[in-house]
């Protein structure tokens, strides 16, 4: 009997600690749904499905409920089922139930003019997304009808960008914040571009949350700079430098791409900073690299037609293939003439034909000539002005220890001083004037050396042998003959002085 009685004390204390623990896991669950206000936008997974109803998970102890319509877009093709997640705004309270949606909107309009502006209320304190229809235009924006409620909406707050056509936004229905609301409904003004913005950051978030430097991504061309071309990668922007634009030379951005282009880009460098910070993008390095193909189609010792890119003081940069270009050193530029600066052979934009020396593929860099292309004007000068040949030349310039003369376009020789037929010490300035046509001999060639040694008082002793054997000739008579004139001394001084003309 006392066994009982104990067992049934026992038992009766065992459910009265389970009271108690259900009690206080209710409890629980209501403080947990407490501290979900009207206004706060919530996460959850849809738990059970009726035809126009869905109970959502917010997680703990807490339940949603949302309309079906409010969610499941028919337009979209896309079904909703159990275990979709979702995201939704607390746009009421009953007792314990929260009630969920997307924005306060349309449904509501079946609502009293007076429980319809308790919402639009609640809307506009917690930020609350409202949905509304364009009913027309007026001086500087729109009429919005909202659960009954007529609001204005500034031309400046429907699109991030400016808009000219008005009337084809009549009629159309959109999500609007709610920015001002006065007078019981009187006064409200509402903006479509504040939950843009929001989209937009929130994309940009993602989107760069994403991003690795490395990435090849597509993107539209926003605007074009001086410095370089901005590309909206979805509602993130990024900054293609000048140099990035292309494996060529780039003066001006709008040589390569132009706005509301869509290009692909590589993402080479994500900053921290302000607004998510800056993203350094590429297009030349989104597409292949130019040395590859120059591997293929380049060899040395062919010559190939360019393009002048760049002119430095030691030369010119000739571009062979878009993004390939090789240096013309300024001593390769001509055979025939001396170069001060590349200038005076070439400038920006010309064509020219060049010979390839010689490759470097791990730096990148070809070296070309301009000399090759037209043959070297030393080659076969020992045959062409052998010792002992007479040669007419241009004083090209006048040096301490002798003349330059330009006998043939690229050949030049030296007339030694101990060469020239003037006296020492003379000026040669007035006898020798740069251009001035003069004759020498040729004393020594050597075309491994390109050396042509010339001399003046050879020359001098040439000429005056060959007037003194011409004038012999004149006066020796052959047998059978006349008897030869009788030859004075003035007959012999004035043929030799005539020999010196």
């Amino acid at each position: 009997m006392m066994q009982n009685h104990r067992d049934d004390r026992d038992a009766a204390m065992e459910s009265d600690g389970q009271d108690e623990d259900f009690a206080a896991m209710l409890e629980q669950s209501f403080s947990q749904t407490a501290e979900i206000v009207v206004g706060q936008e919530v996460e959850g997974t849809i738990i059970h499905l009726t035809e126009d109803t869905a109970f959502v998970d917010l997680g703990g102890k807490s339940e949603g409920v949302i309309a079906v319509a409010d969610i499941f877009d028919p337009d979209s093709g896309q079904s909703i089922k159990l275990g979709d997640h979702i995201k939704a705004f607390v746009i009421g309270r009953t007792g314990h139930e929260l009630r969920l949606g997307k924005t306060m909107g349309q449904a509501g309009a079946a609502a009293t003019r007076a429980d319809n502006m308790e919402q639009l209320l609640d809307a506009y304190h917690n930020r609350i997304p409202v949905e509304g229809t364009i009913s027309g235009t007026n001086k500087g924006g729109f009429e919005v009808q909202i659960m009954g409620h007529r609001a204005f909406l500034p031309v400046s707050q429907l699109e991030l960008t400016h808009i000219t056509e008005t009337e084809q936004y009549v009629g159309r229905v959109f999500r609007f914040l709610i920015t001002e609301l006065k007078e019981r409904g009187r006064n409200m003004v509402v903006s479509r571009t504040l939950l843009l913005r929001e989209e937009m950051e929130a994309k940009a978030a993602e989107l760069r949350a994403k991003l690795t430097p490395g990435d090849i991504i597509e993107g539209t061309v926003k605007s074009l700079r001086e410095f370089g071309a901005f590309i909206d990668l979805g509602g993130v922007e990024g900054l293609v430098h000048i140099s990035e634009m292309a494996w060529q030379h780039v003066k001006d951005p709008a040589e390569v791409v132009q706005v509301g282009a869509r290009v692909s880009v590589k993402v080479l460098k994500l900053d921290a900073g302000a607004k998510g910070g800056r993203i350094a993008l590429s297009l030349r390095q989104a597409q292949e690299d130019p040395w590859i193909a120059a591997r293929r189609e380049l060899h040395e010792g062919i010559s190939y037609q360019g393009r002048v890119v760049r002119i430095a003081p030691f030369g010119a940069f000739i571009e062979l293939l878009p993004g390939v270009d090789g240096l013309v050193h300024i001593s390769e530029m001509s055979w025939t003439r001396r170069v001060n600066h590349p200038s005076e052979v070439v400038k920006e934009g010309d064509t020219v034909l060049v010979t390839l020396q010689s490759v470097d593929w791990d730096k990148k860099r070809l070296s070309l000539t301009m000399k090759d292309t037209t043959g070297d004007p030393w080659a076969g000068v020992e045959e062409r002005f052998p010792v002992g040949t007479m040669v007419s030349g241009t004083v090209e310039r006048i040096a301490q220890f002798g003349l330059f003369v330009e006998v043939a376009p690229g050949i030049t020789g030296l007339v030694p001083n101990s060469e020239l037929d003037s006296r020492r010490g003379m000026d040669r300035e007035p006898q020798f004037a740069v251009g001035s046509q003069i004759e020498a001999e040729v004393i020594t060639v050597s075309e491994s050396d390109r050396r042509l040694t010339l001399s003046r008082r050879a020359s001098r002793a040439r000429k005056e042998n060959e007037d003194f054997t011409e004038y012999k000739r004149k006066i020796k008579q052959p047998e059978g003959t006349e008897p030869r004139p009788t030859v004075t001394l003035g007959d012999l001084l004035r043929a030799k002085f005539d020999a010196k003309k």
